[in-house]
């Protein structure tokens, strides 16, 4: 197996009275991972959440909180990108470990082994096994059906949002319930045309300050109190109530077409077994029919770009033709 280099830290925290304190790093940790952990892990015993993620500037913190009578712990472990899937049995492990004689160094001889083998070893009915990282960025069946049962032919519009780049909030007061949803949306788009290490943001509470700047995101949201401009956003997801919301000045671009109609049929088809595969093809098919529009740019360093009259050539429905735009500018594709 190819080493683990995704890999970045580990490190446990314990609850000191009121108090989270960082107690075991390997290799290190910077001040602002120490500052985000103590302020984010074994808050409420009430509320806990075996499973939680949050992210750091470029880095993903995949955090396991474990409330024991003999010992009150979380571990967190640090890597270079978004996949929970991937990361949750390794942590599970990595706690199991712990719990034997509470031995951190123990933990070490594990992260090693995945990060220079890509697999690490574990005890399993008395016999030592080598166990190997999941590779799938598939979505949880469980939590996609529980979305297609909130907004049913609804999801087209997360998914046309994702494929067109546009700023998504995402609101739940509970954490891990935010957390479960917004890790669906994120694989609606096959992680090779949208990276949600380019756009995700589990978790935000300075939407001034964390979203400065950017055109394209999916942010969480817990703060009910939190105040969200309509022109901050261009879809807003209510988990809680099951609606979505499209901002005024973004109701153009989603206009529907008879595509995007197929696609929402697809995915609210609980008979389909393979909607995903489909569904990613589909949408591969679709860009690379538009990039079949392109022609070589003088402007553009000979880059191939698709043109308006290139479009209107085709005589395509308005809501189709809107759509196509909209999808080449997101692309980088359009002459504008």
């Amino acid at each position: 197996m190819k080493p683990e280099y995704e890999l970045v830290s580990f490190h446990i925290i314990e609850k000191f009275n009121t108090s989270s304190l960082v107690t075991w790093t390997y290799p290190s940790i910077s001040d602002a991972l120490k500052q985000k952990l103590q302020q984010t892990c074994l808050l409420d015993k009430a509320h806990k959440s075996d499973f939680i993620y949050h992210r750091l500037d470029k880095q993903w913190i995949y955090i396991w909180e474990c409330f024991k009578e003999q010992k009150c712990y979380a571990l967190a472990l640090v890597t270079k990108s978004f996949n929970p899937n991937k990361y949750r049995q390794f942590g599970s492990h990595l706690c199991s470990i712990y719990e034997i004689n509470y031995k951190p160094i123990e933990l070490v001889k594990v992260f090693l082994g995945a990060f220079t083998n890509g697999s690490y070893k574990v005890q399993q009915n008395g016999t030592q096994c080598n166990v190997y990282f999941n590779e799938s960025k598939m979505i949880q069946n469980e939590t996609f059906e529980e979305l297609v049962n909130a907004f049913d032919v609804e999801i087209i519009l997360i998914f046309n949002a994702l494929l067109l780049k546009k700023r998504i909030f995402v609101y739940h007061t509970d954490f891990s319930s935010l957390l479960k949803h917004i890790e669906v949306m994120s694989r609606l788009i096959d992680v090779k045309l949208r990276d949600p290490n380019e756009y995700l943001f589990p978790c935000v509470r300075n939407i001034n300050f964390e979203l400065k700047g950017k055109t394209f995101f999916i942010a969480g949201v817990v703060d009910k109190n939190i105040n969200i401009k309509p022109d901050a956003y261009d879809l807003f997801v209510n988990l809680q109530n099951s609606s979505i919301k499209i901002s005024p000045n973004s109701k153009d671009i989603f206009q529907m077409t008879k595509w995007h109609k197929e696609i929402a049929l697809l995915l609210t088809n609980a008979e389909n077994t393979e909607k995903m595969t489909d569904l990613y093809t589909k949408t591969s098919n679709l860009l690379s029919n538009l990039k079949s529009f392109a022609e070589a740019s003088p402007t553009e360093e000979g880059q191939s770009m698709v043109t308006l009259d290139a479009l209107r050539a085709k005589k395509l429905p308005a809501a189709m033709e809107n759509f196509l735009f909209n999808l080449a500018v997101a692309e980088n594709i359009m002459m504008l």
